[in-house]
């Protein structure tokens, strides 16, 4: 879960340098900023949850 966790973190990284790589008119200027706080976000509880799960597998 903690690979899961820190990949969801890149991902952020990767919503802001999209933009410099691909032309999308259709993307609002806000959308990547706000894409990647999601996924740090969400990364930052999926890597909290298996640190405070920490329980070998059956």
């Amino acid at each position: 879960m903690t690979i899961v966790g820190t990949l969801w973190i890149l991902h952020a990284l990767y919503d802001l340098v999209h933009q410099r790589f691909f032309i999308n008119p259709a993307v609002p200027d806000w959308y990547p900023v706000f894409c990647a706080s999601v996924d740090v976000t969400i990364g930052i509880y999926v890597i909290w949850l298996a640190r405070r799960t920490k329980r070998p597998f059956a």
